[in-house]
């Protein structure tokens, strides 16, 4: 059951996942010229048809077959993102974007990115609420490590 207040977040979210689908499309097809194209053509398409399944009903996240494929995939790409992000570090890249690697490592970031915010879409009217609880919780933890250092600081000036 949704409520009137909540129709025009839905909207808004499955226009989002249009246009996230179609990126991840087009970014399957610029592909095709890559030497290990098809890996690259898999790590795309399935995000985009995952976004596309979001578009044409939004509650299909709820289901068992949609959250496998996007943990399975999420969880690929991460250990690639990992990879990928280790030896852009080891090899002391600072401007990933002139370099191949990390291209590709910027890419699969979005999509894990992607995914993992439109995991949980189909629980709430707007997908950021259940990322608005997680940084919260981050920021709160974050403050409590301050303070110890707050209170030494304090102390140092009396």
């Amino acid at each position: 059951m949704t409520n009137k207040s909540t129709v025009p977040f839905q909207v808004v979210w499955r226009v989002c996942n249009l246009f996230m689908s179609l990126f991840f499309a087009l970014a399957s097809y610029v592909q095709i010229n890559d030497p290990d194209a098809v890996l690259w053509m898999i790590a795309y398409a399935v995000p985009a048809g995952l976004c596309f399944s979001i578009c044409c009903q939004q509650q299909i996240t709820e289901t068992l077959l949609w959250r496998r494929i996007a943990d399975l995939h999420v969880l690929v790409a991460s250990t690639f993102v990992f990879i990928l992000g280790w030896n852009l570090y080891k090899e002391k890249i600072t401007n990933i974007f002139q370099q191949e690697e990390g291209r590709e490592f910027s890419g699969l970031l979005l999509t894990v990115f992607w995914l993992l915010v439109c995991r949980h879409s189909g629980r709430c009217c707007w997908p950021f609420q259940a990322v608005d609880g997680c940084g919260n919780h981050c920021i709160s933890i974050h403050h409590m490590d301050l303070l110890p250092h707050q209170h030494r600081a304090e102390i140092k000036l009396a």
